[in-house]
């Protein structure tokens, strides 16, 4: 910033300070300057936090909002699912078991119970 436009907004705050502070001596204060300021709504929590549930395959997931089935033009409720295009996986319903899945494969050279294959 130059030095002229810096003592030019200098001079502007300082002549803005002082006609404020008379106005308040004469209690001439516009409302607007001492009114309580604005409160802003507080906005509802994500009621699908994306932290709740990442797919198993990607590690990924995103919240999918509500809105109109472009194909059945029936109305649906915002869901989870994974954000990897393609991918199927989603989060298992609310109160099913969650489904049995297959046991990591053991790196290679190991054999169960820890023990070390030749």
């Amino acid at each position: 910033m130059n030095d002229q436009l810096a003592e030019r907004l200098c001079n502007a705050l300082e002549q803005l300070a002082l006609e404020l502070a008379t106005a308040n001596e004469r209690g001439t204060v516009p409302p607007q300057l001492t009114a309580a300021p604005a409160l802003l709504p507080i906005p509802e929590p994500d009621p699908f936090p994306a932290f709740q549930w990442l797919c198993p395959v990607h590690g990924v997931s995103k919240v999918v909002p509500a809105g109109i089935s472009k194909r059945t033009g029936q109305a649906y409720q915002a869901f989870i699912a994974c954000s990897s295009p393609g991918c199927n996986e989603k989060p298992p319903r609310a109160g099913a078991p969650a489904p049995a899945r297959a046991a990591a494969p053991l790196p290679q050279g190991l054999a169960p119970q820890g023990r070390v294959l030749p």
